[in-house]
């Protein structure tokens, strides 16, 4: 409240002074952009206006009444003001600031459901479930990205579980064994389940796997001892698939996996 002014010392202004406010948003959320409008007097001095998204690290200068969009986007915004003056008996003065911003809210959950995956038998031993990325945001708080999968042999009834094959557990880290009460059951599906601390930040997820073998794919291995460290040529065939012919370089313990496709 007031007037911000340099600093009168009985003879003469400052010639220097710097104003900064507080965290002035209330809503949580991403801030993209804000808009300056100010009402003061520069009695021919310098004002310089400029706002923070990320809580003051980062200032950045604007125009007031012009539309900034920021650089270094954040949840706490703030102003600064700068005052000047070449003639220390006169002062810039600033009698209001007013700010209007744009707040992107992410919602604070989301649940993504698969469509079904048929493996095309019920001869079918599921292994693990993965999915990128693995690091999220902090923000975002502990177990952002959860998982659950479900399986069937009628394509209709989906319960879904998680590590222990009950439904009050979830995958919060890749490589965990799917449940072996889901074998020998042809259809499956996941569900994904996002949560936020922080609507400023969101959790994403851009890829995801199941792995399993069935009898009609069977896990297929190969063991080459005694190889010298040098470059070779891997050439992978197999009935039904295109074959693969890609170049390898082996040192010391070597592994590698070769993906075929259907042809």
């Amino acid at each position: 409240a007031g007037t911000l002014h340099l600093v009168y010392d009985g003879s003469q202004y400052q010639s220097s002074g710097i104003g900064q406010s507080k965290k002035l948003n209330s809503i949580d959320g991403k801030i993209i952009s804000a808009t300056l409008n100010a009402t003061d007097t520069a009695n021919g001095q310098s004002i310089i206006y400029e706002l923070s998204a990320d809580g003051g690290a980062t200032f950045e200068q604007v125009v007031p009444g012009m539309l900034h969009a920021f650089s270094s986007v954040g949840s706490d915004l703030r102003f600064r003001v700068t005052l000047a003056t070449s003639d220390q008996t006169v002062t810039p003065m600033v009698d209001s600031v007013d700010i209007t911003a744009s707040v992107l809210q992410h919602s604070q959950s989301a649940t993504v459901t698969s469509s079904t995956f048929d493996t095309n038998t019920a001869d079918v031993d599921y292994r693990t479930l993965t999915w990128d990325p693995v690091n999220q945001p902090a923000a975002a708080g502990t177990d952002s990205v959860r998982l659950q999968v479900a399986a069937n042999n009628d394509n209709a009834t989906w319960s879904y579980v998680g590590p222990d094959g009950t439904a009050a557990t979830y995958f919060t880290v890749g490589g965990v064994d799917i449940p072996s009460t889901l074998d020998g059951k042809r259809y499956i599906r996941y569900r994904l389940y996002l949560t936020s601390a922080d609507r400023g930040v969101t959790p994403s997820v851009t890829s995801i796997a199941l792995s399993f073998i069935s009898g009609c794919i069977p896990p297929g291995q190969a063991f080459f001892p005694g190889l010298t460290a040098q470059a070779y040529t891997l050439d992978v065939s197999a009935s039904g698939f295109s074959a693969s012919s890609s170049p390898y370089t082996v040192s010391g313990t070597s592994r590698t996996e070769i993906k075929l496709t259907p042809s």
